[in-house]
């Protein structure tokens, strides 16, 4: 479609999807034959379920347009993972300080399912989805996991942390779905744009509906209730995902609750200064990790030297691509992060208040915004990685939004972030039974 800016000053595109495609996004170039697709900005709008949409025309003389289409959610291959006897369970509980009985074997299946991706491109994402057993009815529980650098982390290859996670949610009744993000297992491609709120919230949202899918095909039934919960970077992408749920969702997925835990929902402040404060850091792999997943959304530099000073510059993106632990990574950075980076840079960041990094960071922030359904904030006081400052600033907003039932609980004020995260889980459930 091509566009004569000077008879008119906007354009009206619309569109017609075909059932099943319910997720679409514009994108235009100014050649017909050259040129890469790009997206109207904000890029964070995007993806739409709407079938229209209008551009602003005083910029350009023309322009060349197409739609992405996409069936979001839609699941395109599922395998048994693993399955774990009541027994097994037991003895999983009693290894990580679980008190308490299993109710239900477990299953695990490994979920592909059709998505949008961070670039707003049709892209294939994983996840999984835990069961109970010999169980008629069942809640579902979305489950957002933590940092993970290695690919192998990623929840659907069975490993993890969070793996125990939803065989403990499963064991006592919950139908769990867990996406692995996007960028990380073996089914989507590219870097994982870490800590991006928008791409979290889609790709849980479609993990979701492909869990769905799977669970009509079985004996289980869902009962109704939808129930968000996640550790770190899973509890912003639980906010997140609450949060998107509530604007573009409430219809088809009500939430009964959610529980974000111990999470960074205040980047552009509390984690900007913890992290580039002239302090050592437990985890410096996260300050370059999100500088590099937010430059392949909002093009904050064209050259990584632009950024990190060196030897960083040349072994930074490397180390990335999926193969190295996180643990791995920080063992080849300075314990001050800000010691990676290009002086110039790290002046600029820290001294304009607008510089672009910072404005990326305040539009990736989730602690000022209203959820209507109840949300109660697990963090410990004693946490050294991510203050619990954070869920402070979002459990006073949200009051001083109106917002009626929301609290903050420390489950155990001496904790630091990793021994902070059973006990988040364990008061985090016996809650969602009370409802």
């Amino acid at each position: 479609m091509c566009l004569d800016g000077v008879t008119t000053n906007s354009v009206d595109l619309s569109w017609a999807g075909n059932g099943q495609q319910n997720g679409f996004a514009v994108q235009f170039r100014d050649s017909l034959n050259t040129g890469a697709w790009r997206y109207p900005l904000p890029i964070d709008d995007w993806p739409v379920a709407g079938t229209n949409w209008t551009e602003n025309s005083d910029m350009f003389s023309q322009r060349y347009y197409r739609i992405q289409a996409v069936e979001r959610g839609g699941l395109r291959a599922n395998a048994l993972v693993n399955s774990w006897s009541v027994f097994e369970i037991s003895l999983l509980y009693a290894s990580s300080g679980i008190s308490g009985v299993p109710e239900n074997a477990v299953s695990m299946q490994k979920i592909e399912y059709e998505t949008f991706d961070h670039r707003n491109q049709s892209s294939m994402a994983s996840g999984s989805l835990f069961y109970p057993e010999g169980v008629a009815s069942a809640p579902l529980l979305s489950w957002q996991h933590g940092t993970v650098c290695l690919d192998a982390d990623a929840p659907s290859f069975g490993n993890s942390f969070d793996v125990a996670a939803g065989v403990y949610f499963a064991s006592q009744g919950y139908a769990v779905v867990m996406p692995d993000y996007l960028g990380l297992g073996d089914v989507s491609p590219g870097r994982h744009p870490y800590v991006h709120a928008r791409s979290q919230a889609l790709s849980a949202v479609d993990m979701i509906r492909a869990g769905r899918t799977y669970i009509d095909t079985q004996p289980l039934v869902l009962d109704g209730r939808l129930f968000l919960a996640g550790y770190s970077q899973g509890g912003q992408a639980t906010m997140a995902l609450h949060r998107e749920l509530e604007m573009f969702h409430s219809i088809e997925w009500p939430v009964t609750a959610s529980a974000p835990m111990a999470g960074p929902y205040d980047l552009s402040d509390t984690m900007f200064n913890r992290i580039l404060a002239n302090t050592s850091y437990e985890s410096p792999s996260y300050l370059a990790y999100l500088l590099l997943g937010y430059n392949e959304i909002y093009s904050l530099f064209d050259d990584p030297s632009e950024v990190f000073a060196m030897p960083y510059d040349s072994i930074i993106p490397p180390m990335f691509d999926g193969t190295n632990t996180c643990g791995e990574i920080d063992a080849q950075l300075p314990s001050v992060p800000r010691d990676m980076l290009q002086p110039a840079f790290l002046s600029a960041v820290t001294n304009d208040v607008n510089h672009p990094f910072r404005a990326v960071l305040r539009v990736n922030d989730l602690y000022d915004w209203s959820p209507q359904s109840p949300v109660r904030l697990y963090h410990c006081a004693a946490d050294s990685v991510v203050p619990m400052v954070n869920s402070v600033l979002a459990r006073d907003a949200f009051l001083a939004n109106g917002v009626v039932d929301a609290a903050l609980v420390d489950p155990s004020p001496s904790a630091d972030h990793g021994d902070c995260a059973i006990p988040s889980v364990i008061a985090a459930r016996i809650w969602f039974d009370s409802l």
